[in-house]
């Protein structure tokens, strides 16, 4: 193999035990009593948790990053009720964390979770100044 192919599945590897490290992490914060009774919410509902949910208001640090916040947002909507989604963003040399709801009426919408702004994710497009080469998420 070349060494630009094993550094992109070095690197595409990295980002999947990251995120089923984080899932993990997440599934020792939630009320398991209400894990149980996931749905997933209306528009209407999901745009009020945002409005109401304060994670955007944590100060972005080095140890308080995109993964902390999508965490937290997660595991917010997850103590309510709602199925959230982390969804984990792969650039080209970087990665990023943002949430997403699979709304009952309106489909997918992707939320930022430090800003709290519905967010449009397409491969091959620029979000935060980088193009996206992929993204996964995590239910």
């Amino acid at each position: 193999m070349e060494k630009g192919v094993i550094e992109r599945v070095s690197f595409l590897s990295m980002i999947i035990v990251s995120a089923v490290i984080v899932g993990v992490i997440a599934a020792r914060n939630i009320n398991l009593e209400k894990d149980y009774n996931l749905r997933d919410p209306t528009y209407k509902e999901a745009v009020e948790f945002i409005r109401s949910d304060q994670t955007d208001k944590n100060q972005y640090n080095q140890s308080y990053t995109c993964i902390k916040f999508a965490n937290d947002f997660r595991d917010n909507a997850l103590n309510e009720g709602y199925r959230c989604g982390y969804v984990a963003i792969e650039f080209g040399e970087t990665n990023h964390a943002i949430v997403c709801f699979n709304t009952s009426d309106n489909g997918l919408i992707f939320i930022e979770p430090q800003t709290d702004e519905i967010v449009t994710l397409t491969p091959e497009q620029p979000y935060l100044g980088e193009i996206i080469h992929r993204f996964s998420i995590t239910w």
